[in-house]
């Protein structure tokens, strides 16, 4: 039975459950959260959209922490799961933050209401999160 793992190249799977890209995703969420119109005492009232991001990188940052290396390096598929939930939640977030359809991606989330802006540091921070497997 082959690996589940033989689609991810090795330099994949080092570069996501490296420091470094933990270090890139929590500088993602300082950005986030140094954002003017964050409520930093209750995320929940800030305006939606930032919210729905912030909350959407902080809970993938989560699951990277949670990831379970050696059981998605044995081929595990639970691990294999959550390793592509967490690369799918990254290219998800730099669509949200940095891309032209970002845009039109929260104001769908939020019902209509009109998506912050975010600035080009933190649509850098999202750049950032890019993986080559994704």
């Amino acid at each position: 039975m082959p690996s589940v793992t033989s689609s991810f190249s090795t330099a994949d799977l080092n570069d996501i459950t490296s420091d470094a890209f933990s270090s890139r995703i929590a500088a993602l969420v300082q950005a986030l959260e140094a954002h003017p119109l964050m409520n930093r005492s209750n995320p929940k009232a800030s305006p939606n959209s930032l919210f729905w991001v912030w909350d959407f990188v902080t809970r993938t940052q989560q699951m990277l922490g949670e990831l379970n290396l050696s059981a998605l390096r044995s081929g595990d598929m639970a691990a294999r799961e959550q390793y592509q939930d967490v690369i799918g939640r990254c290219a998800m977030s730099e669509q949200m933050i940095a891309s032209d359809k970002g845009g039109m991606i929260l104001q769908m989330m939020c019902r209509g209401e009109e998506p912050v802006q975010f600035t080009e540091e933190v649509k850098q921070k999202a750049r950032a999160l890019s993986v080559r497997g994704a």
